[in-house]
């Protein structure tokens, strides 16, 4: 399979990001090159006329509304589903809140059809101006010492495997898609891309980046007014536990034992994060009150999702 006769999909997921949504696309259809592929925008629940916009300005881009924010992972699988029933041999998914360099896609797609071990990749991330890398992305490679020793000795690999690629830009293999099962919509937002790289790890790929694809992320996505309107950090804390129960690399008791032991006390005196104070504790005990009563359909899910990884294990 060459770059030509991949069928690619895009899949940005916007909420409330009009303001970001024009330069997102120009910059795909300035960067389209030798790569041909299809754009759909999952519109989450917008209030800003981010779909009229769309309407408007790109037609040549497909349009799903949800109707209500599905959070990052359900707003997402509406879009994976769609492509997937449109025979996508991969999916790209994309943050509003970017902008694509060069021939980026081409460089992805290249060594996905040459290596399929690999069910994940992703773009080089920089920030909004290409210039520096994103604080996040770099905090992420360095999980791969690799990369900064070959950068002194200017002799950069074709990719470079990691633990998880940042949701902002990531690429799906329809095949280990279709065998592992998409996003965890109970995560909503945060962790959800960390899951599902475990999951895909797990059954035997190899998650990586390719540092001549390269995309800008402003990483502001989450403004101060729309702060108001997402419990960020009520999510953080409630899913970085759910994380850690539905590790499906041991069992699912040693997973409980781990929470109550450590996560959940941990997690209420706010030791990870800075020192408790009344709203934040009421809110760190309130988060941990949600995961208890939700424990049955955490456990549920993995199981469900362990079954899957058991039955489409790779082995070579």
């Amino acid at each position: 399979m060459n770059n030509n006769s991949s069928n690619v999909w895009i899949v940005i997921l916007a909420w409330n990001g009009k303001k970001w949504l024009d330069a997102c696309l120009q910059s795909l259809a300035q960067c389209r090159r030798d790569m041909a592929y299809k754009i759909l925008i999952v519109d989450n629940g917008s209030t800003d006329d981010s779909a009229d916009f769309v309407r408007e300005n790109h037609p040549e881009v497909t349009l799903i509304q949800t109707g209500k924010n599905l959070g990052f992972a359900g707003g997402n699988n509406i879009g994976i589903a769609h492509a997937l029933q449109n025979n996508a041999d991969y999916i790209l998914l994309l943050n509003q809140d970017t902008v694509v360099f060069g021939a980026w896609m081409d460089h992805l797609i290249e060594f996905a059809d040459a290596s399929p071990h690999l069910g994940i990749l992703g773009p080089f991330q920089y920030d909004y101006s290409g210039q520096t890398f994103d604080r996040v992305f770099q905090n992420q490679l360095t999980a791969n010492t690799t990369y900064f020793e070959d950068a002194k000795q200017n002799k950069i690999a074709p990719y470079y495997t990691i633990p998880h690629v940042i949701g902002a830009a990531m690429l799906l293999r329809r095949e280990a898609i279709e065998a592992l099962g998409t996003f965890d919509p109970y995560y909503f937002l945060y962790f959800e891309e960390k899951d599902l790289c475990r999951r895909t790890i797990a059954a035997g790929y190899d998650i990586a980046v390719v540092p001549t694809s390269k995309i800008g992320h402003y990483h502001g996505q989450l403004h101060a007014e729309e702060l108001k309107v997402t419990d960020v950090d009520g999510y953080f804390l409630r899913n970085r536990q759910v994380f850690i129960l539905k590790d499906p690399t041991q069992p699912f008791l040693k997973n409980l034992y781990i929470y109550f032991r450590y996560g959940l006390p941990n997690s209420i005196l706010r030791k990870y994060d800075t020192p408790a104070t009344p709203p934040s504790l009421c809110k760190a005990i309130w988060t941990q009150i949600q995961i208890v009563v939700n424990l049955p359909r955490i456990f549920l899910r993995r199981f469900w999702e362990c079954r899957r990884i058991a039955q489409h294990k790779r082995t070579g």
